[in-house]
């Protein structure tokens, strides 16, 4: 048997077919299940999203866990000190100044004006309740005590901060330096 060319063209337009059937039966049907199932899981996440809107029983969980936070907060700012314990303020500096074997060459008085005097209107200190007392120190020791005293003052146990410090030294008192420095503590009001 021949066959001739409109044998060949049918014969050929079988073979693809049975090929595009094949591939759809084999892999494209495959993917498409593959398709339907994501487009499933993506339903149900969208449906899962949409469930977990805003409620107000979340919102008043929300509001809870705010003001625990806001009590904790207020605890950690007892940092500050009560204006009327400004003695156990000076015993704390004195005993951490003599710790780090520097000595006190001058008293040690706070800015009273700042701790008694009027609050400026419109200032943090005012929304917060908490002022900034400066404590002038005249010190003499070593550099080495210097920064000791410095590194100590993450064990204090209030907030205290340093600043404008000076160091003078001389032929005669070398290798000890006069320094003077201004800390500051936080007084709540």
């Amino acid at each position: 048997m021949k066959f001739g060319p409109r044998e060949k063209i049918i014969t050929a337009a079988a073979v693809l077919a049975a090929l595009v059937i094949g591939w759809y039966f084999l892999f494209y049907s495959k993917k498409k299940s593959e398709i339907q199932s994501i487009r499933n899981k993506i339903t149900e996440m969208s449906a899962s999203i949409n469930a977990e809107n805003i409620k107000p029983e979340l919102l008043d969980s929300l509001k809870q866990e705010i003001a625990k936070l806001e009590e904790k907060n207020k605890k950690e700012i007892s940092l500050a000190v009560p204006k009327d314990s400004m003695e156990y303020v000076i015993r704390i500096l004195r005993e951490k100044i003599k710790a780090n074997s520097l000595e006190i060459t001058d008293t040690i008085n706070p800015n009273t004006e700042k701790l008694f005097g009027e609050v400026p209107k419109d200032t943090l200190e005012l929304s917060t309740g908490i002022t900034p007392i400066d404590i002038e120190l005249i010190l003499k020791g070593t550099f080495y005590n210097l920064m000791g005293f410095l590194d100590s003052f993450s064990s204090f146990p209030f907030l205290i901060r340093a600043w404008e410090i000076t160091v003078d030294t001389g032929d005669d008192i070398y290798p000890q330096l006069i320094i003077r420095l201004k800390v500051y503590i936080f007084v709540s009001k």
